[in-house]
């Protein structure tokens, strides 16, 4: 898609799509990092508002009940209440015609200052029909026993004297002309004066429902909207403006707080959190459109959208001139490319401010000149190889010699009856014969130690048990390449070198092992060893042939016939590089090693 186009093309479309994505995943982070905080700076504030309406409501209900029970443990009440219990209900109510004890609940009201607070209402009542009330009541008995048959809590009290009930909004039943709606607290009043604990009747103290709709109000921002609902599912707030369906769904908010969800009868999605208290049973369920939270989200997201564009837009603009200009001096060096030649091994750019174009500029005339070097040094190469195929043809005419004059001499032997001369000259002739084989650089291990053995055999005829030698090679070296003639040089090396200044015995032996897919074989003797200048001499040596390799002049300045320590270390470089391993020591005991290894998929 992109091989036909220009770089400054390709730098201004790369850095359009950074662009875009750049500003995509900018917006995106800041949209979503606004929206979580403003929807958790909501739900803290719905919090803190839905604890104060609980915390208030409850203040309220708390209010009721403590009048209830200043009522309740009243003894004058309870005596009173005691007699109104065995007043026949047939006569009707009994404070009708008991005035002076009528009075008396009434001065109790009054004297305890239960109306200092809200506008509420005490009543005593019981299953006779007797009734009294701290405030203005035109019900008959009748129209109580009606009311005490056809209410759920009668039964409800019935079953546990200790609890309340609170009912929510309603008209106030001892008033039929009055309109309004009272929440009424309703407890049971036991005599408590002996352990029979008799029922005596039923307190009720009812408050406005004005003071339940101020709390609803106080301090709530108009898109929050209030839901208090108790544990019947019944509406506590807002009373008389929802169907049965919208009721049932608040219900079901109950557990879901903290989180969004759909109104189905307005269509619109809403943060809800709820909160219910254990003393009332109430619920109350706060919710806010998201949209009034969101709108400053929405807003904001609009602005970061249209200042993106135009800084992308302006970007653009931008990096087209850049890439223009930057791209200018590489447009001059694609000109000057076609009249390049090897007379001719340079160019030359008319920009100079340009730091990287300048150093590529460098750079690319460096590799330029290093070619043309690299070509001479072919050509040297070429010359040296030919060279040395003529040394090795050469050199290969000299074992046929040899190989015929042994024949006499083995022959001549074997008619003398002497087996040693046969077998020395068996072994010899083996050994040329490896040297000379032109078919292959690399042999396995166990052919290089069959030519090791036989040097050493070759050597034992002379000094017999003066010399020993040991071989502890493990098993799965004995199939693996390695470079010919890297072990009897090195061996041949103990021999003139090592043995020449010692008295016999001699103990010369051969270790290989393999670590991972490493390759060792370390060759000892308990020779002389190297002297410190020597094995300096050396190893500078073998330091100065590993740097020439780097120029390509290290195999020309070796002869053919030099096959020492420089020779083994020069052919085992050129097949494993930096991985070779290769170590001369002289160590403390009196042994002398030299450590050889590799790595082996290189030969494998």
């Amino acid at each position: 898609m992109f091989r036909n186009i220009s770089f400054q093309k390709k730098m201004f479309i790369y850095y359009s799509f950074f662009i875009i994505i750049l500003l995509f995943l900018l917006i995106s982070i800041a949209y979503t990092y606004m929206s979580r905080t403003l929807q958790s700076q909501s739900i803290k504030s719905m919090e803190q508002n839905v604890d104060k309406v609980s915390t208030l409501l409850d203040t309220s209900i708390q209010e009721l009940d403590r009048l209830c029970m200043q009522v309740y443990f009243n003894n004058d009440i309870q005596d009173i209440m005691l007699d109104a219990l065995d007043f026949d209900k047939n006569q009707g109510n009994y404070f009708d015609y008991n005035i002076q004890n009528s009075n008396k609940i009434r001065n109790i009201f009054i004297s305890n200052n239960f109306f200092k607070v809200f506008d509420q209402k005490i009543s005593l009542f019981n299953d006779n029909s007797s009734f009294i009330s701290s405030g203005e009541y035109q019900n008959t008995s009748l129209e109580l026993k009606n009311q005490l048959n056809n209410s759920y809590w009668v039964s409800e009290l019935s079953k546990d004297q200790n609890k309340s009930i609170i009912l929510p909004p309603h008209t106030d039943w001892w008033s039929s002309d009055s309109p309004s709606l009272n929440i009424s607290l309703i407890r049971n009043l036991i005599y408590t004066f002996n352990a029979g604990n008799k029922h005596l009747g039923y307190i009720e103290a009812q408050l406005p429902n004005t003071e339940i709709e101020k709390i609803c109000k106080l301090d709530i921002n108009s898109d929050l909207r209030v839901n208090v609902l108790n544990e019947r599912g019944e509406v506590i707030y807002p009373v008389n403006k929802y169907n049965n369906s919208e009721i049932s769904f608040y219900a079901s908010l109950k557990d879901k707080s903290g989180l969004i969800i759909k109104d189905p009868f307005k269509g619109v999605k809403e943060l809800v959190y709820t909160k219910h208290s254990e003393y009332t049973n109430w619920t109350v369920i706060l919710t806010q459109p998201e949209t009034s939270f969101m709108n400053s989200v929405y807003f904001f997201r609009n602005i970061f959208l249209i200042f993106g564009m135009l800084f992308a837009f302006v970007s653009l603009i931008i990096m087209y001139f850049i890439s223009q200009r930057l791209t200018s001096p590489i447009r001059e060096m694609r000109k000057q490319l076609s009249s390049l030649s090897l007379e001719n091994p340079s160019i030359q750019l008319n920009d100079a401010t340009n730091n990287e174009i300048t150093i590529f500029n460098h750079t690319f005339n460096k590799t330029l000149s290093r070619m043309k070097e690299s070509m001479e040094q072919a050509i040297e190469a070429r010359s040296s190889e030919s060279k040395a195929h003529f040394l090795a043809l050469q050199a290969q005419m000299n074992p046929h010699f040899i190989y015929n004059i042994l024949m006499v001499v083995s022959s001549a032997g074997f008619e003398l009856g002497s087996k040693k001369i046969v077998v020395i000259c068996t072994q010899l002739s083996d050994m040329m014969k490896y040297i000379s084989a032109p078919d292959s650089m690399n042999i396995t291990l166990k052919d290089e130690l069959t030519h090791v053995t036989n040097y050493l055999e070759l050597l034992k005829w002379r000094f017999e048990d003066q010399l020993q030698y040991e071989y502890l090679i493990d098993e799965r070296l004995y199939s693996i390449q390695i470079p010919k003639l890297i072990l009897q040089p090195l061996v041949e090396n103990s021999y003139n070198h090592g043995f020449s200044g010692k008295r016999p015995p001699w103990n010369l032996k051969i270790r290989g092992w393999l670590e991972e897919d490493l390759w060792f074989i370390e060759i000892f003797d308990d020779g002389i060893g190297f002297s410190e200048n020597n094995l300096e001499k050396i190893k500078n040596q073998i330091t100065d042939y590993r740097k020439k390799f780097g120029a390509g002049k290290a195999l020309s300045e070796l002869t053919i016939g030099g096959m020492g320590l420089s020779n083994i270390y020069c052919r085992l470089y050129i097949l494993y590089k930096d991985k070779l391993t290769f170590e001369i020591n002289n160590n403390l005991d009196g042994i002398t090693s030299v450590k050889l290894g590799g790595p082996l998929e290189i030969i494998q």
